[in-house]
């Protein structure tokens, strides 16, 4: 098993430069993998962009904050920029990923609608595993309810 404790970014394959493009999640190797997703810097009316990265319990686990937070509406998204793809998110997410990146640095974060692939039944199970390790591991845990 790899022991390198560095996140590791998966590459996109699409070489559209185009943001219509829909992302699509490499898959985790392990029982022990979950995704941590880097907040790229921005003000509030800046385009969401952030990038996700495999970690490994078995190695020295980067540090990150996790987020909890009403999903909301889960029809009503709002497409925000992944490794430079398009990747739905509810707009109570999209709220608070404005409000609580950095305009300045990187924002390591865990946030189980981006960091679990939702459409892969197999690996929502085993990730929903791992959630309570994910949590007592963070740096801290955010709570999100919304803008108002």
């Amino acid at each position: 098993m790899d022991t390198d404790a560095t996140l590791r970014f998966p590459t996109s394959t699409s070489t559209e430069s185009t943001n219509t493009v829909e992302y699509q999640y490499q898959p985790l190797h392990g029982d022990l993998t979950f995704r941590i997703l880097t907040c790229h810097p921005g003000a509030y009316d800046d385009e969401v962009s952030i990038s996700l990265a495999h970690a490994n319990f078995d190695c020295e686990t980067p540090e990150y904050e996790a987020l909890s937070y009403l999903w909301g509406d889960t029809k009503v998204t709002v497409a925000i920029q992944c490794e430079g793809q398009s990747l739905q998110v509810t707009s109570n997410l999209f709220g608070a990923l404005r409000r609580i990146r950095n305009e300045a640095l990187p924002r390591q974060l865990w946030i189980d609608a981006i960091c679990i692939n939702q459409a892969n039944l197999s690996e929502r199970n085993k990730q929903v595993l791992l959630m309570s390790r994910i949590y007592r591991l963070a740096l801290k845990v955010l709570i999100w309810i919304g803008e108002e």
